[in-house]
């Protein structure tokens, strides 16, 4: 439990500075949300493929003959070795998927002064 600690806060932080470098600040909350929403969403979504098929695959090997204590390492053996899959999957998409700047480097926002800020839509609400 403390490498996973250790890792998900190393690596959350990374991904959360990353997505939100060159998000303009007025967006700022629509990225984070959209981003701890698909967090969420894909770790519900792989908790439940990698227990299926651990599961079948567990299931099958009982079938065959396999003792059940056998059959439960394996399935979950099977079930480890998908997660690996996605993760390296994940990491590929990661690597190519980012882009080459980074907050440091990244353009200055584009600032107007107060009296340049146009001035519309001050009709009466009733009109005249």
């Amino acid at each position: 439990m403390l490498l996973t600690a250790i890792g998900a806060g190393l690596a959350w932080a990374a991904l959360f500075l990353t997505v939100s470098v060159g998000v303009h600040h007025g967006e700022s909350g629509l990225a984070s949300g959209l981003i701890n929403t698909s967090q969420q969403l894909c770790s519900a979504i792989e908790v439940a493929v990698i227990s299926s098929v651990s599961a079948a695959y567990t299931s099958s090997l009982i079938r065959g003959g396999t003792s059940p204590s056998d059959a439960l390492v394996k399935g979950f053996d099977r079930g480890y070795l998908i997660a690996t899959i996605i993760m390296l999957a994940s990491a590929a998409v990661a690597l190519v998927g980012l882009r080459f700047t980074d907050g440091r480097r990244a353009p200055a926002p584009v600032t107007t002064e107060p009296d340049e800020i146009p001035v519309t839509g001050l009709e009466p609400a009733l009109g005249d």
